[in-house]
């Protein structure tokens, strides 16, 4: 009746460019055990903690600070910085009768970096209408609401490229959604949602008294914004040797930074977002995949012409609507073949994956200019690139 588990893992997160110099590293650490009790046939717990660490270092040119008069000329090492995040949270599934369901839970977390304790209370309904009809094998309605808070990334505090004082951000969400089992191996899932997002951290000119000098903000926690949209899921499973998946999401991200009397679309807006991936069993132990991926470009505000200006000799550029443009549409395709060999108690797979199959430049930085602002310019992701390894599973 009773079920245990602890996940133990981490990484590091590594940020590079080269002119100016920005060289960061984020360490993390995460440990998670956890707790599962059937207390009774109608209910049953789940209970659990974690503990997060994350380490900041790095260094940075002075041309590459958002305040460059608050640091020192030429290079600079970053202030090493370290966030703590200990939580816990309890949760459950209330077994109404055999169609309805209820997983009411909540998080209780605590961030030494914001010196904030946060409650965010959630709860996941599901009703099945309909089993074993001729129409469906399955159709279960859900809904779910719930409060998440995320606290702000070291960078985004650090006292020389960020500011210390800012808080979490949170949001509400609410989900509605039906589930349809056409046949025991086929699920199509429609789900519609909406966030309500508060506290968001966006980019800040206000001057704040830093050591009795004013101080621009760099960021603050001005933001508020919400995201609507739906998603189409689409889950096959193995069926004469093919399995996959596809989904679809449509959705609109609106942000306003000035108390909600205007509002545009957020930066991290993506109308359009569509994957696909399929698996083919082959003899022998291999197996054949292909996974396709897009999503629309990121909204920016476009420079559509300059002035020079006589005064400091320069050229002023004159910006388009804000937010009013796109950058291109991502898409990639990826295929892998893999083999696995079974040797109890060990189980092999070696694999060739080659990723972004037809060399796709996707862009993955905004745009910069020469200095007429008459060309553009950004970096894009990675080419064509054919990996080869194994993996031991015991």
């Amino acid at each position: 009746d009773v079920t245990s588990r602890i996940v133990v893992g981490g990484g590091a997160d590594v940020t590079t460019q080269r002119q100016p110099s920005f060289d960061v590293q984020t360490t993390k650490l995460q440990i998670r055990p956890s707790l599962r009790w059937k207390m009774a046939d109608f209910l049953t717990a789940d209970f659990g903690a974690e503990y997060l660490l994350d380490q900041l270092r790095g260094t940075f040119d002075q041309s590459a600070a958002p305040v460059s008069s608050t640091v020192s000329a030429g290079s600079n090492r970053l202030e090493e910085a370290t966030a703590s995040e200990i939580g816990a949270y309890v949760g459950g599934d209330w077994a109404f009768s055999k169609e309805v369901h209820v997983f009411p839970g909540a998080r209780l977390e605590h961030y030494w970096q914001t010196t904030e304790t946060v409650i965010d209370p959630r709860v996941v309904a599901r009703w099945e209408i309909a089993r074993d009809e001729s129409f469906a094998s399955k159709i279960t309605l859900k809904g779910a609401v719930g409060e998440y808070t995320q606290p702000p990334s070291l960078l985004q505090t650090s006292a020389q490229l960020g500011n210390s004082s800012l808080a979490s951000e949170d949001s509400i969400q609410y989900l509605a959604g039906v589930e349809y089992q056409a046949t025991k191996e086929l699920l199509i899932d429609v789900d519609g949602f909406y966030v309500n997002e508060e506290n968001v951290i966006v980019s800040s000119s206000t001057a704040s008294i830093v050591n009795g000098r004013p101080r621009s903000q760099v960021f603050s926690n001005g933001g508020t914004g919400d995201t609507s949209g739906f998603e189409v899921f689409v889950q096959q499973q193995l069926w004469h040797h093919l399995e996959g998946w596809l989904y679809y999401t449509y959705s609109v991200s609106n942000l306003s930074t000035d108390g909600g009397t205007t509002s545009v679309l957020s930066t991290y807006d993506q109308t359009h977002v569509l994957g696909v991936m399929l698996s083919y069993a082959l003899p022998g132990g291999w197996r054949a995949r292909t996974r396709f991926q897009y999503a629309s470009g990121a909204p920016t505000t476009s420079i559509i012409g300059s002035v020079f200006d006589s005064t400091s000799n320069q050229y002023v550029s004159v910006p388009g609507a804000t937010l009013g443009d796109r950058t291109p549409a991502f898409s990639e395709l990826d295929l892998r073949i893999e083999k696995m060999w079974n040797l109890r108690p060990l189980t092999i797979t070696t694999y060739l994956d080659v990723r972004n199959v037809y060399n796709r430049a996707n862009t993955v930085t905004p745009y910069t200019y020469n200095y007429e602002y008459s060309q553009s310019y950004s970096r894009t992701g990675l080419p064509i690139l054919p990996m080869a390894g194994a993996r031991i599973d015991f």
